[in-house]
């Protein structure tokens, strides 16, 4: 259903946690200037009476009953400045195993809402940070790097410790100083573009400038500690050092025996492609030193005997498991050394991989809004598809009003938590009260011909998906038959939209889900940032492991420049 054009608001917001002192100033600071802002805590959000969140074709919508009496509605904001930065889970009335779950799916629609509001915010958040840019201490260096500003050589390892460096530019978004940079520092804060600090940083101000356009903050403080004798910030320098023996090693991490990685394998032994197999199961025989040097990237990762540069690694396939769940560390008690280390290895090979100039496919970065639905589907309409009406609420009323204007409709989960697509019954009206303490998904079913479709270096895969199955994954559970899977031709249109949206999503390699319904019309319902492909390969022939391959192979050694969380979000209203 198409939802009305906004309209101008006057009211601002103030978001923030609770106990946030610079808040509070800033809010007292703007009455006093006759700019009244409302303050609304996440404590206030989390436990309001109710939410809905609706997510169409043509736009999205957001009303919430705050428990103190007031409505938050997108249509009557001006302006909101953002700092939230968690999702309080205390008093929600979960039980405890829910928790996780509960904050992921609050987490999702928060995401959402804040990234749709149609007036201007102050940040807009990213998947990695409700509030925007939360980068690691080693992406802020590289960025800063790239920006001109200067650094010194930071090293960081994997043995939980923390990174390694002496004085330096010490960037951090909001006034979130990395640990270990010290007091002593000269702050600079960016708003909209604007620069402000003391006279004596002056020469430092493009370099910050830069800092946060590249990165897409509107909101930014970074703090520089001053050297003695102070010294101007170098020339830019290039974004890569060239790698001794130009950089031959084609890296591939996960579980040796999977499906996609071990086709992978095979398809690059075949080629003749030199490529070393970091098999998560051997974390015990592993450990990485990652050296930070401005926009230089440089380092070792040791595999048993086998030693790598890092510098050598010129593409990158991962398709790690969370390592918490590995056999041998599930099997070892809470606070085992071990599980410590096997958690920091994992922790500095993701930091890397952040910010390597390899081809990495796909860095966790831009996987990342795959962790809330409603949110990529944002993403989705803005590159021609048509997506579900969706309502994210916890209100029973909501719900009844929605199956009642779309007949047909689904739940489920808000998050990436692996979740049934299941369809709303009469018995499912009847127990309604359950949601009111965690907003749950409700879509429009969409009635079509399911397609899945593989992009990855420009090459465009679609295999067609025929069940009657809710949720084809389930196919067999729930109907007694398997879904068949063909392969399928879609136009040249679809296609590149599809590539399209790939690129835009920060992704080398994506799965996405389409249903085209019987009079034409493609709706996309979400973009799978690591695609278990093999299980359409198996079943249509088609080469797409072949042309990860390829994907791979084709990678220059420090070619690639990897994206800040923020790209993924840019172009969303009022950003």
């Amino acid at each position: 259903m198409p939802l009305p054009p906004h309209r101008v608001g006057s009211r601002r917001l103030l978001l923030c946690d609770e106990g946030d002192p610079v808040a509070r100033w800033l809010a007292g600071a703007l009455a006093a200037r006759g700019t009244p802002i409302e303050v609304v805590t996440s404590s206030q959000l989390v436990h309001a009476d109710r939410w809905a969140h609706n997510v169409t074709s043509t736009g999205t919508d957001l009303e919430i009953d705050l428990a103190d009496g007031r409505t938050v509605v997108a249509d009557e904001l001006a302006g909101v400045v953002n700092r939230l930065v968690t999702v309080p889970t205390e008093g929600l009335g979960a039980a405890p195993g829910d928790l996780d779950y509960a904050r992921a799916e609050l987490h999702a629609l928060w995401l959402s809402w804040l990234a749709g509001l149609p007036c201007p915010v102050l940040n807009r958040p990213t998947p990695y940070g409700l509030s925007g840019v939360w980068l690691s201490e080693l992406e802020w260096v590289v960025h800063a790097g790239r920006a001109g500003l200067p650094t010194v050589p930071v090293r960081f390892d994997s043995g939980g410790s923390a990174p390694v460096h002496d004085d330096s530019a010490a960037p951090a978004t909001d006034g979130q100083v990395p640990g270990g940079w010290g007091a002593a520092t000269v702050p600079l804060l960016v708003v909209a573009g604007a620069v402000f600090g003391p006279p004596g940083a002056a020469p430092l101000v493009d370099g910050v400038r830069e800092l946060a356009r590249s990165v897409g903050a509107d909101l930014l403080e970074v703090r520089l500690r001053p050297r003695d004798p102070p010294r101007p910030p170098p020339r830019r320098r290039s974004t890569r050092r060239p790698p001794r023996g130009g950089g031959r090693v084609i890296l591939l991490c996960g579980i040796a025996s999977e499906p996609p990685l071990e086709r992978v394998a095979d398809e690059l032994d075949t080629a003749g492609e030199p490529f070393v197999l970091l098999h998560q199961r051997r974390w015990r025989e592993c450990d990485l030193a990652v050296e930070v040097d401005g926009a230089h990237v440089g380092g070792r990762l040791r595999m048993g005997s086998l030693v790598i540069d890092l510098t050598e690694v010129r593409a990158v396939y991962t398709r790690q498991m969370d390592d918490r769940s590995l056999p041998d560390v599930r099997a070892l008690p809470p606070g085992d050394p071990a599980a410590t280390r096997c958690r920091a290895f994992h922790e500095a090979l993701t930091r890397w991989l952040e910010i390597t100039p390899a081809r990495v496919v796909n860095r966790a970065a831009p996987q990342g809004s795959n962790g809330s639905k409603p949110y990529q589907a944002q993403l989705i309409r803005r590159h021609g598809f048509e997506v579900p009406d969706t309502l994210v609420t916890n209100d029973p009323g909501a719900v009844a009003a929605f199956r009642d204007e779309h007949v047909r409709v689904v739940y489920k989960s808000t998050s990436a938590i692996r979740s049934i697509v299941r369809e709303l019954t009469d018995d499912d009206l009847a127990r309604l009260d359950a949601i009111r303490w965690c907003p749950v998904q409700f879509q429009e079913h969409v009635a079509g011909t399911d397609v899945r479709v593989h992009c990855v270096g420009g090459e465009v895969f679609a295999s067609r998906v025929d069940s009657d199955a809710t949720d084809y994954r389930y196919a067999h559970d729930e109907t007694g038959t398997s879904a068949e899977v063909v392969a399928h031709e879609i136009d040249a249109t679809t296609a590149t939209r599809c590539l399209d949206l790939t690129e835009a999503l920060g992704l080398e390699l994506s799965g996405i889900d389409l249903r085209v319904t019987p009079d034409g019309r493609t709706y996309c319902f979400e973009v799978n940032p690591s695609p278990a492909y093999s299980y359409y390969e198996a079943s249509t022939g088609q080469p797409i492991a072949r042309a990860i391959a390829r994907h791979l192979a084709a990678a220059e050694a420090g070619d690639e420049r990897p994206t800040p969380h923020p790209r993924m979000g840019a172009g969303l209203p009022g950003g």
